[in-house]
């Protein structure tokens, strides 16, 4: 599989939309015995347990009126990663778009700013500005005669066949 090739030519623009089926990528990325496996064995989780509301042995957590899944940290930084190669190495604010409106973790943000800037892939297919040679410049008025001059240096590749001499 040629994952440059994929993001190269098929990265996804996303929008921020209630699509079923987008949700079930996204949600189908982590299985819910490893959310539910993460959840147990992680102490921090469990001492807010309270705070939290559990539906069919997953706990959830309700932020600004929206009911997340609540992740471990190192649980968090394995779905990004796997969100990021999945999804042909989305951008940051693509990768926050699509993971924040379903799971919270500490440092979720964070995390994905890091795997995103330290990809090795998106790091050797990043476009790089680059200071450009020769550019044209403005020299301003001659104030003598024969003072600027200038040459044209493209044209006549033809050689002898060439009409362009």
């Amino acid at each position: 599989m040629n994952i440059e090739a994929d993001s190269l030519s098929r990265n996804p623009v996303l929008e921020n939309n209630d699509d079923d089926e987008e949700i079930l990528k996204i949600v189908n990325l982590i299985t819910l015995d490893d959310i539910k496996a993460d959840q147990h064995k992680n102490e921090k989780i469990w001492k807010i347990k309270n705070k939290l509301i559990e539906r069919n042995g997953i706990l959830y957590k309700k932020n600004r009126n929206k009911v997340k899944i609540i992740l471990s940290e190192e649980a968090s930084v394995k779905l990004i990663k796997e969100v990021h190669t999945e999804w042909c190495h989305l951008g940051i604010n693509q990768m926050i778009n699509k993971i924040s409106p379903y799971y919270t973790a500490k440092g979720l943000t964070r995390n994905i700013k890091k795997i995103c800037k330290d990809c090795e892939t998106c790091i050797k297919n990043k476009s790089r500005s680059q200071n450009k040679i020769g550019l044209l410049s403005h020299l301003g008025p001659a104030s003598k005669p024969f003072q600027i001059m200038s040459i044209d240096t493209i044209g006549g590749f033809g050689g002898q066949r060439s009409t362009k001499k």
